[in-house]
């Protein structure tokens, strides 16, 4: 039986997941998520998640991982 995810909600369809989001679909923590990080403007490295920062209206700047390369880590995370 899996755990409930607080962020994780597989109805909404976005490019971009956060950390939490990452963690949560991973099954890590957000500091073992924050390890396989690469900047989206370097080449794709296999194994790697790639990310952007998103500024805010306010001004708060936001980091978001592309969920292409999320589900292309770990397609099923329950069938681990």
């Amino acid at each position: 039986m899996s755990r409930p995810s607080k962020t994780w909600n597989p109805g909404i369809k976005s490019p971009w997941l956060t950390r939490a989001e990452t963690a949560d679909y991973m099954r890590w923590s957000v500091k073992t998520v924050d390890r396989y990080l690469v900047h989206m403007q370097k080449e794709p490295v296999p194994g790697k998640l790639r990310f952007t920062v998103i500024t805010t209206e306010t001004k708060i700047k936001m980091i978001r991982v592309l969920a292409e390369d999320v589900y292309a880590l770990c397609p099923d995370p329950l069938a681990a």
